[in-house]
């Protein structure tokens, strides 16, 4: 599983029997992660997307699933989409430098 964030970080909902490849769950732009189905299940459920500071509008999360082979027939199969976010302008209150 691959998932990159465009315009932010991501944080895994668990990280429990995962093995990772890039990023370590928290705060990650891009996270590349191998584990059962249930862990991956897990781990997505309750991912929280953080924007870049002063972000406002678009921004997008991509997920690459591949199952390296390892269910049916013909080799690996893979699958992807990509989420779009719309990130709210956020107000700043003012700071006494």
């Amino acid at each position: 599983l691959t998932l990159t964030a465009e315009h932010g970080v991501l944080t895994l909902g668990s990280v429990t029997g995962l093995s990772f490849v890039q990023g370590d769950g928290t705060s990650d732009a891009l996270i590349t992660v191998s584990g059962t189905l249930s862990d991956l299940d897990a781990a997505l459920d309750g991912l929280v997307f953080k924007p870049d500071a002063n972000h406002a509008g678009a921004a997008q999360l991509s997920i690459t699933l591949n199952d390296n082979g390892a269910s049916g027939s013909g080799g690996a199969q893979q699958a992807q989409a990509i989420v779009p976010i719309n990130v709210l302008p956020q107000n700043d209150g003012p700071q006494i430098a």
